[in-house]
């Protein structure tokens, strides 16, 4: 309870109203969210795992090829556009190709381990500069390739890049891991990412589980999280369907609807349903 000397008037200060007006030349409305939202990923894995085949599974994809081998894994079904990139320029162009096109329902970046150098490359001839410096200057790289990443979101088309896996360094030491050779902001700016793995493993000891088996180890998914009140995930950890539709069926649905997964159960209950899931394709 505040109180206040007899004979002293309280101080009560006012904020000065603002006359101005922020004037706009559009009519605004709100947006509908839609009912199939794309898909935007990012695939990566070992050499020969299936990376290229997983993108060949979503609808109508056109394929920009920055290694020029994807037509190996592509001959082996029915013929999809492709392109083999030669510049950033040809994976621009790419895109607004296909974004235009209606019979394209994905674009394909196979692999995105080059979109940085493709897109400092092309900087360094716009600016006659012979390397990115000062290190602010990576922001200009980076805008064009966010630009694409943009349009292709704001298009409602699907958008599937691969990525390399390297070794990792700390210092000159190599520490016998591998992490993914990509785009830096690469899932992280993307709504899926997905690593083609063989076998599950176990954090609690480490041990791998079904190791002849490929799944698809879920790196980020921003449809479905955890419930930190009810202590429940709804992202299922491991795909194993690794096709378009397993992503689908597998990441796009919550993990056992709305009841979801208790947290702490999740690899016992991963475990469990591959077993089932190996019996049921064997």
């Amino acid at each position: 309870m505040s109180t206040r000397l007899a004979g002293k008037p309280s101080k009560r200060t006012t904020k000065k109203k603002s006359s101005s007006v922020v004037e706009y030349d559009m009519d605004f409305s709100t947006d509908t969210p839609p009912k199939t939202p794309n898909i935007t990923i990012e695939i990566s894995g070992p050499p020969d795992s299936g990376k290229t085949h997983f993108c060949r599974t979503f609808p109508n994809p056109l394929f920009l090829d920055t290694e020029a081998k994807a037509w190996i894994v592509l001959n082996k079904f029915e013929p999809v556009e492709w392109k083999v990139v030669e510049s950033f320029n040809t994976i621009r162009a790419g895109v607004y190709w296909a974004i235009n096109n209606d019979d394209i329902d994905t674009i394909v970046i196979d692999s995105s381990s080059e979109i940085r150098q493709l897109a400092e490359n092309e900087w360094l001839q716009e600016t006659g500069k012979e390397r990115v410096f000062p290190t602010v200057l990576w922001g200009e790289v980076y805008e064009k390739v966010d630009a694409l990443t943009k349009d292709i979101k704001e298009s409602g088309k699907h958008y599937v890049v691969t990525a390399r896996l390297k070794d990792e360094y700390i210092g000159d030491q190599r520490t016998g891991r591998q992490i993914v050779d990509s785009y830096k902001k690469y899932p992280w700016d993307l709504s899926m990412g997905v690593r083609i793995v063989y076998g599950i493993r176990d954090p609690r000891d480490g041990k791998v589980y079904h190791k002849d088996r490929k799944f698809g180890k879920v790196i980020k998914n921003n449809f479905h999280g955890v419930d930190p009140v009810n202590m429940l995930t709804f992202q299922k950890p491991y795909i194993f369907d690794i096709s378009y539709n397993g992503v689908v069926n597998e990441m796009m649905e919550p993990w056992h609807g709305e009841d979801g997964v208790p947290i702490g159960n999740e690899i016992d209950e991963i475990l469990k349903e591959a077993e089932e899931w190996i019996l049921k394709n064997a």
